[in-house]
């Protein structure tokens, strides 16, 4: 114990005999902004098929409606296709998709796009190309 005292004793004489003489507390400002933007909203309306004759092609068409903070960025996209699996049976069937942005909100090729002022809606069309597809 006394070694322990001893060490700690020299450990604080080397400290308070580093710090120069004259020293004094020094200060820096830092300047931090952040900006605060609308929360990204999307709503989507059900596509629905309906009663669709076997052999022939199905067409349903739905919406989504993104709302945003005007001029944020955005990447929205929807897949080509995408198979849908029956509950019962195991089947699937093919579903094709379209989109078309109104007037509001463009997007490039990839997807990336700026919201405007207002509702941004992407319509969606989904294409049963084959209903002899069974699912």
């Amino acid at each position: 114990m006394k070694k322990l005292l001893g060490l700690t004793f020299v450990l604080t004489s080397m400290v308070a005999l580093s710090a120069p003489q004259g020293s004094k507390d020094e200060t820096a400002t830092m300047n931090i902004t952040a900006t605060v933007i609308e929360p990204l909203t999307v709503e989507a309306q059900p596509m629905a098929f309906g009663r669709i004759i076997k052999g022939t092609k199905g067409k349903a068409t739905s919406t989504f409606t993104i709302t945003g903070e005007e001029g944020a960025q955005v990447n929205f996209m929807i897949p080509a296709s995408t198979d849908l699996t029956s509950k019962v049976g195991n089947k699937t069937m093919t579903v094709n998709f379209t989109t078309k942005n109104n007037d509001n909100f463009k997007r490039d090729g990839d997807g990336n796009g700026t919201l405007a002022t207002g509702s941004n809606i992407v319509t969606v069309t989904g294409t049963i190309p084959n209903t002899d597809q069974t699912g």
